[in-house]
């Protein structure tokens, strides 16, 4: 606090030099304050990439992510097409045309989507087709779930634990798409591989979830959201989910099956 001309000349000498000093220090701590308050660590959101190979068609792969304030989290696959990925490095195309589910931390589906997505993503020099997935959602602070499963393996259900529709069938793509034997088949019944690679981009964390095999038992945290599904995609989620994508694509149609807990 600044003294007044009388004050101060009722100071000692001592106390004077005291009283200056200290005015002097005064507008250097507060500047310090502001720079350790600069410098202090803050949660930026961040960009994360991972990859993996898939042993059959039925495979899922979870990972959980965390925002600590709402974003735009963008989700993409680079599997099918290839291209580079968010840590700047060149995948190669020619794994399976994806799709990706998006769900809350306790395990309640907000959104799914299935390859197509190009652009941004790139479509496959050899086959001409676009196989990689992009989703984009603004999301609240939280924790959240995505899986990768392969094109036509949809979720079951709105709830993680109901599993997706092609669970326990093994190598479904060559029966189901192009009615022969064998899997990563893509709709134009081109052989593929079961290379994936999947960018998680605009969130705090992200880890790999690493025994998908698990996910009835799965709750990855305690954020709720309201479900932002159209009514497409809710109607996507009945019992006619696999008649209607069928129909929609043109390629055979075998009866629904169920993997849910």
């Amino acid at each position: 606090m600044q003294l007044t001309v009388s004050e101060r000349a009722g100071l000692s000498p001592w106390n004077r030099k005291k009283e200056m000093v200290a005015n002097r220090l005064t507008p250097l701590f507060v500047s310090i304050l502001l720079l350790v308050l600069a410098l202090a660590p803050v949660a930026k959101a961040s960009s994360f990439s991972f990859s993996g190979m898939f042993q059959q068609d039925d495979n899922v792969q979870l990972f959980g992510f965390a925002l600590d304030s709402s974003s735009a989290v963008n989700l993409e696959t680079f599997s099918y097409g290839g291209g580079t990925n968010a840590a700047g490095q060149v995948v190669p195309s020619g794994g399976f045309s994806t799709v990706l589910s998006l769900y809350n931390g306790s395990g309640g589906l907000i959104d799914f989507a299935l390859g197509g997505g190009c652009p941004p993503q790139h479509i496959d020099p050899v086959t001409g087709l676009c196989g990689d997935t992009v989703l984009t959602r603004t999301l609240a602070s939280g924790s959240y779930i995505v899986a990768i499963t392969e094109y036509f393996n949809a979720p079951n259900g709105l709830n993680v634990s109901n599993g997706f529709v092609e669970g326990g069938q093994g190598n479904f793509t060559g029966p189901l798409l192009c009615g022969v034997q064998g899997g990563f088949l893509d709709p134009g019944c081109n052989k593929r591989n079961g290379n994936f690679e999947l960018d998680i981009v605009g969130v705090t964390s992200a880890t790999a979830i690493p025994e998908p095999s698990s996910i009835c038992g799965f709750v990855f945290g305690s954020a709720l959201l309201a479900l932002g599904i159209s009514r497409r995609k809710l109607n996507s989620l009945n019992p006619g989910f696999r008649a209607n994508l069928a129909r929609e694509n043109s390629v055979p149609f075998h009866g629904q099956r169920r993997n849910g807990c």
